[in-house]
């Protein structure tokens, strides 16, 4: 008795990978039908594709509508201005304050950056 056991247990080790390349083969053998059926039968397109690729398939849809959406309002936003001139006026003026505040932080910034140049060499001399 105990050498059958010890005969089937050998046996079942044996058969492992086996059936191991078996299951597997099966498995690969289903997913190439399904996406043979997909190409033949032209299921929807979105069935059959991962969720990675759905996901960015909407996401693309969703940038083109506010894309789309965001020419609108600037259209909209260059009728009003075209009728309105002050508002023209201020909007370039406002332009104008933006780039003159820019150049200004920047030009703080190197100053800033000089003094504490200064400051590490003049730590150094002493």
């Amino acid at each position: 008795m105990v050498r059958l056991d010890f005969h089937l247990v050998q046996l079942f080790f044996a058969c492992m990978p086996s059936l191991a390349v078996y299951l597997v083969a099966q498995y690969a053998r289903y997913e190439i039908r399904r996406m043979e059926a997909c190409i033949y039968i032209s299921c929807s397109l979105l069935d059959c594709m991962p969720l990675n690729w759905r996901r960015k398939r909407r996401k693309k849809k969703e940038e083109a509508k506010a894309k789309e959406k965001e020419k609108e309002l600037n259209a909209a936003e260059e009728k009003e201005v075209e009728s309105n001139p002050e508002l023209l006026e201020v909007r370039v003026r406002l332009h104008k304050l933006e780039e003159t505040l820019k150049e200004i932080v920047v030009e703080s910034k190197k100053q800033m950056n000089s003094g504490q140049t200064k400051a590490h060499e003049g730590g150094n001399e002493k």
